[in-house]
């Protein structure tokens, strides 16, 4: 979890303002909550398929 935070650091002195810095983790955030429901749609039809 360190590790994430230090990437965060990294990339925010990237960006010119915090506001956008935020804006691009909550898009990072959001896209890791999308694929996490995918996978757990895939997990559960894959359950259904083998029984």
């Amino acid at each position: 979890m360190q590790s994430a935070q230090v990437q965060f650091a990294h990339e925010s002195a990237q960006f010119p303002h915090w506001q956008l810095a935020w804006l691009h983790v909550a898009q990072v955030q959001s896209a890791h909550v999308q694929f996490a429901q995918e996978s757990l749609q895939l997990a559960q039809a894959q359950v259904v398929h083998s029984s």
